[in-house]
């Protein structure tokens, strides 16, 4: 458990390691560290095992069929399973936002509650992944432009402790979804990632005030 540290807290999902079928992470939160993740890859399919604890908890993401909701696309489905119960799962899903238009976002059943995920592009400031449950805004996750050698990095900013192994969960969904490719081993690179989203309801998912309401929030025992 955490000891009460009087301070912002600022949770970072740090890429340590990548091999050619593996990846490593660690939970940091104000440097010290909170958790470990471990990743398997499957070279033949593609797809990316998640194992891993935060303060304590034991999590897994398995890719696999869900049946968690019938209406619309899911794309890459895992089930969620924290302490050894079966408690969710996750995919990537599209919704219209007009004629001509949709928009794509994770959408998370856990624990018989539903959140969404929408990833917009900053541009020149990077990457926001905005965390709703209904219309409230439970968190903030950034990645980063440019990536060095393969190695990932996930900056988290949330208003309550509570929400921040819900953001863990998704920060490693992201992952395997787009950043994890089983069979490739990088040694030195550099890749640079721009996006500039132009879809308006999209757009409007994004408070470039929200990191503000985190400061002061306190890391205490959950």
């Amino acid at each position: 458990m955490f000891d009460m540290l009087e301070k912002t807290m600022l949770t970072e999902i740090v890429q340590i390691q990548k091999e050619l079928n593996t990846a490593d992470f660690v939970v940091e939160i104000d440097g010290q560290i909170y958790g470990e993740i471990h990743v398997d890859g499957d070279f033949v399919t593609g797809r990316g095992f998640v194992v891993g604890n935060y303060n304590g908890t034991k999590f897994q993401l398995t890719p696999q069929t869900l049946g968690l909701i019938e209406n619309g696309k899911k794309y890459k489905p895992h089930t969620i399973n924290i302490d050894n119960k079966l408690v969710g799962g996750v995919y990537q899903t599209t919704v219209s936002t007009g004629l001509f238009s949709s928009m794509d976002y994770h959408y998370m059943n856990l624990y018989d509650k539903a959140y969404e995920l929408y990833g917009i592009g900053l541009g020149k400031d990077g990457f926001a992944n905005c965390l709703y449950w209904h219309d409230k805004q439970l968190a903030e996750i950034n990645t980063d432009m440019v990536v060095y050698n393969d190695l990932h990095r996930y900056h988290i900013y949330t208003e309550k402790k509570e929400d921040v192994l819900l953001c863990i969960l998704y920060c490693m969904y992201m992952y395997v979804l787009t950043a994890f490719l089983p069979g490739r081993k990088v040694v030195k690179s550099v890749e640079k990632h721009y996006l500039k989203s132009t879809n308006r309801k999209l757009l409007a998912k994004y408070n470039p005030d929200f990191k503000k309401k985190c400061e002061g929030v306190k890391v205490g025992k959950v």
